[in-house]
C-alpha cells in the first residue's frame, strides 16, 4: 500500500489559503472513506467531480448508492484481486452494469495485477476477467478504468488487441515507452498524489489533453482533496501554472467520463440489482 509523504502533505496545506480552483478526482473508493468530514472538506476545497469505483459486486452496488450525480459519479467493475473469486462474480458484475448502464460513467476498476498473482493459473483468471470487463465496457459504450501493477505491457497489448478506445490507465506506473504507446492509442493516464521520477519522465512529453488526476482515496491519498498534490505534480512536470493545470485536468476528466455541468442522464433512475 502506498502512502502520501510529508512533503506532499505540506504541498496540500499550502493551498488552504489560496483561491481554490475546480478540481476532479478521476479515481477514488468513497465506500472505504470512513470519515464523512474528509469528503465534505474535499468538496469545500473545490473537488467538484469525484469518480468512485467498484472492485467487486458489493462495492459496485455501494458506488451506485453513494453517488449523487452532481459531485460523485459511479463506476462498476471487478478488479484483478477479486477476479480470482468464483466466475459467478463476473456474471453478477456484468448484469449490474447492464441494468444500471444509464447510471454509471464507466467500467472500473478492472485490469491485471501480477503482484497479486502467485501462479500462472491466477494470472490467467485475471486475464479472463479483464477481457470480460473490456467486452462489457465496449458493449455498453463506457470508458474503462484500468489497473496495471507489474503488468502494464500486457495490459496495453490486451487493450489494443480488443480494440478498446476509451481507456484510463489508473495510477500509471509505466515507463516512457509505455506512455508513448498509450498516447498513440489515445488512452488517458491518471496521476496519483505521489512523487515519482519514473512517472514524471513518462508524462513529461505525454499530451496534457490525455492526462487526469486521481487520489485512489483512501488507499493513497486520505481524501479526494489530495488531488491538489496530483495537480501540482502535473503542473511542475509540464512547467505550467497550477490553476491552468487544474482547469485542463478537470475538463479532461469531465470529457472522458461524459460528465457535464448538470450531472449525467439517467441518474434519477432507481438502482437495479
Amino acid at each position: 500500500m502506498h502512502t502520501v509523504q510529508k512533503s506532499e502533505q505540506a504541498a496540500v496545506g499550502k493551498l488552504r489559503t489560496e483561491q481554490l480552483p475546480a478540481l476532479a478526482d478521476a479515481h477514488a473508493h468513497i465506500d472505504l472513506l470512513k470519515d464523512d468530514g474528509l469528503l465534505k472538506e474535499s468538496i469545500n476545497r473545490g473537488v467538484g467531480t469525484i469518480v468512485t469505483c467498484g472492485v467487486d459486486y458489493l462495492t459496485s452496488v455501494r458506488a451506485l448508492e453513494l453517488s449523487d450525480y452532481s459531485t460523485i459519479f459511479p463506476e462498476v467493475g471487478l478488479d484483478p484481486e477479486n477476479a480470482l473469486l468464483s466466475g459467478n462474480v463476473i456474471d453478477a458484475v456484468c448484469e449490474l452494469a447492464k441494468k444500471n448502464s444509464a447510471r454509471i460513467v464507466g467500467i472500473g476498476e478492472i485490469g491485471l495485477d501480477f503482484k497479486k498473482a502467485a501462479s500462472e493459473m491466477e494470472r490467467e483468471k485475471q486475464r479472463e476477467a479483464f477481457k470480460s470487463m473490456i467486452e462489457l465496457g465496449m458493449a455498453l459504450d463506457k470508458p474503462l478504468t484500468v489497473h496495471s501493477r507489474d503488468s502494464i505491457k500486457e495490459v496495453l497489448g490486451i487493450l489494443k488487441d480488443s480494440g478498446a478506445k476509451k481507456v484510463q490507465l489508473h495510477y500509471f506506473e509505466g515507463d516512457d515507452d509505455d506512455a508513448r504507446t498509450a498516447a498513440e492509442l489515445g488512452y488517458y493516464i491518471s496521476v496519483p498524489p505521489l512523487e515519482s521520477r519514473k512517472r514524471a519522465s513518462a508524462i513529461k512529453n505525454f499530451p496534457i489533453e490525455l492526462l487526469m488526476t486521481e487520489t485512489d482515496t483512501p488507499v493513497v491519498g486520505k481524501a479526494p482533496y489530495y488531488v491538489e498534490v496530483s495537480v501540482r505534480i502535473v503542473a511542475d512536470v509540464k512547467g505550467i501554472d497550477y490553476y491552468k493545470a487544474a482547469e485542463i485536468l478537470t475538463e479532461n476528466t469531465k470529457r472522458f467520463f461524459k460528465i457535464n455541468a448538470g450531472g449525467m442522464a439517467g441518474s434519477e433512475s432507481n438502482i437495479r440489482v
